[in-house]
C-alpha cells in the first residue's frame, strides 16, 4: 500500500523522532508549511485551503511498509 505520509520531508521526520526520544511526543510542537519557490514564475503567492492542508497533516499515517522503508534510513 502507498500512502502519502512519505511525502513529508526527512528532516520533520527527524525532528518528530528527537522530539519523541527526549519524552516529549505528547507536547505541542509547531512547524511550518511552506514552499521554496513561487511556482509558474510568479512574483507572489495567494495561501488558500490552509484547512486542507492541516486535515492531510492530522490524517496522515505511516503504513508498516512505510516504516519499514524508514528503518533502513541511517
Amino acid at each position: 500500500m502507498v500512502t502519502d505520509a512519505l511525502l513529508t520531508d526527512l528532516y520533520e521526520l527527524t525532528m518528530a523522532a528527537g522530539y519523541f526520544e527526549q519524552g516529549k511526543g505528547e507536547d505541542t510542537a509547531a512547524f511550518d508549511l511552506y514552499f521554496r519557490h513561487n511556482p509558474f514564475r510568479g512574483g507572489y503567492a495567494i495561501a488558500a485551503g490552509l484547512e486542507d492542508a492541516v486535515r492531510a497533516v492530522i490524517d496522515s499515517r505511516f503504513s508498516d511498509e512505510d516504516i519499514r522503508f524508514l528503518r533502513t534510513l541511517p
